[in-house]
């Protein structure tokens, strides 16, 4: 039978049929679930802190009868991006540190021997000014049961809006799956927000996000300029001057007394913004 148009535009026959069909076979789809970080094995690092060579000192380690036993425990050797020895471990194995310690007192002065565990960068958001690291350490070890932690894992605090903190905390991943399922702890008298850390790049040359310096192609260097006033001779934390965004100044903006790259820039939380997405 061909196929007419109806009265109202549409084709009619087969082709409503099919949509007919068409509508009774679609499915409900749900929110897309948050990929999970794959966690990667542990692993030794070894720096050279002598006149041997990285192959010298992996003939000395292989040599030691005393170690021969615990060889099991490696599944792969090979060079780190800098050039250092890394023994790739077996995922969940226990015995890394026992290894490293044997591998240490093996080479004694000739290199530095020390573990490497797959960590996430959490957020811990709305700090009030006055928290210390000692403060967020004592929180997490009492309310989430993260014995392990200390004021080492908080990388940083920094000022946020309204004169509130956000700390950046390096967790184990499993320790990091627990406080992020919970996703908020009491410190003093605020409870605060736990927030994975958005993985977006800062440039210290250009300051722009997105990418590091070392792959850095803007012809821009900003690495010598104050972040606060934008004047060069000076860091920021030794800065006497009143806030001036380099950014807002090049685009003209009308208003640019905030420090560049903070939350208070629109023209950087722009391309914060496009670059994340």
């Amino acid at each position: 039978m061909p196929v007419q148009p109806g009265n109202d535009g549409r084709l009619s026959g087969h082709t409503e049929k099919a949509t007919n069909s068409a509508e009774d076979t679609w499915t409900k789809v749900g929110p897309k679930k948050k990929l999970q970080k794959r966690a990667r094995p542990d692993a030794l690092i070894i720096t050279k802190t002598s006149e041997l060579t990285y192959a010298e000192i992996l003939r000395k380690v292989k040599a030691d009868a005393s170690l021969t036993d615990l060889s099991a425990n490696v599944t792969r050797i090979r060079r780190t991006q800098k050039g250092d020895l890394l023994f790739e471990l077996k995922t969940g194995d226990d015995g890394g540190e026992n290894l490293r310690k044997k591998i240490e007192a093996s080479l004694g002065e000739a290199a530095a021997v020390k573990m490497s565990k797959d960590s996430v960068v959490i957020e811990c958001k709305d700090l009030d000014e006055v928290t210390t690291k000692s403060e967020i350490c004592e929180a997490l070890q009492t309310q989430l049961g993260l014995q392990s932690v200390s004021e080492s894992n908080v990388l940083r605090l920094r000022k946020a809006y309204g004169d509130t903190q956000i700390a950046s905390i390096s967790l184990p991943i499993e320790a990091a799956k627990k406080a992020i399922a919970v996703g908020k702890v009491r410190i003093g008298w605020v409870v605060c927000r736990l927030r994975e850390q958005s993985p977006v790049h800062k440039c210290d040359k250009c300051w722009q996000v997105g990418h590091i310096a070392k792959a850095c192609t803007s012809s821009q260097d900003r690495s010598n300029l104050c972040r606060k006033c934008g004047e060069q001779g000076h860091l920021a934390k030794d800065c006497n001057g009143m806030p001036k965004c380099v950014f807002c100044v090049e685009a003209k903006s009308s208003d640019s007394a905030h420090i560049a790259g903070s939350s208070k820039c629109p023209v950087f939380r722009k391309t914060f913004i496009n670059k994340a997405k």
